[in-house]
């Protein structure tokens, strides 16, 4: 008997536990029905969202290709204004402002392509190096020193892109006639152990310009 209850008790219990649950089924049905539908709103949302920015950055890629004139890209951005796609049509717009010798339009294109979190590091990097000697050329000389220390400092960048970003800040600082922030810059461009061959190319033009400085201030 013992044998039959140490059986049977468990089995009771398993019961009543069902009992239990398909009663709190019937009473909370409307929670769990409600319950349900938002996860799958959230989950609907989620992936309509997914689809909605890979059809937006082919609509964006399709713009851009449309458009030559610069008119017809700044008419594009005003549309898709951000993306890889947007990205690279900036540079595109910068280089037409610079033909134009509209330097600080072009360096403000390009900062916004900087600004831009979902366009490739790459051409963000390249894009804030421009945007400092287009600065530098629109005689904004705290813009040019901003865009150029930033891209100097920044890890994401690549080696070569903050070396050269560096050098050009000498540069500017040679022309200024202040030799110490130059020098101290083509400190900075130098790289001890280069990854590539253009932080070479950098790098050893930093060490010429340095040699160039006259001693002292």
């Amino acid at each position: 008997m013992a044998d039959k209850k140490n059986i049977e008790l468990p089995e009771a219990g398993v019961s009543q536990e069902l009992d239990n649950f398909e009663l709190w089924v019937v009473e909370n049905r409307k929670k769990i029905v409600v319950v349900s539908a938002i996860l799958v709103v959230v989950i609907a949302t989620g992936v309509c969202t997914w689809r909605w920015f890979k059809n937006a950055e082919n609509r964006s890629r399709e713009a851009f290709g449309k458009a030559v004139k610069a008119e017809q890209i700044e008419a594009a951005l005003k549309d898709y204004s951000k993306g890889p796609a947007a990205a690279a049509a900036r540079v595109r717009l910068a280089d037409m402002y610079a033909g134009k010798k509209e330097y600080a339009k072009a360096a403000a294109v390009l900062m916004d392509a900087v600004k831009d979190t979902t366009a490739d590091i790459v051409i963000r990097s390249r894009a804030e190096v421009n945007a400092g000697r287009f600065f530098e050329l629109a005689k904004k000389d705290a813009e040019a020193v901003k865009a150029y220390t930033a891209a100097a400092n920044n890890a994401a960048y690549q080696e070569s892109t903050r070396a050269e970003a560096a050098y050009c800040l000498g540069c500017f600082y040679v022309a200024k006639k202040d030799n110490a922030k130059a020098r101290d810059a083509f400190k900075r461009a130098i790289v001890s152990n280069p990854t590539s061959q253009t932080t070479v190319y950098w790098s050893q033009l930093a060490g010429r310009a340095m040699d160039r400085l006259p001693a002292g201030k």
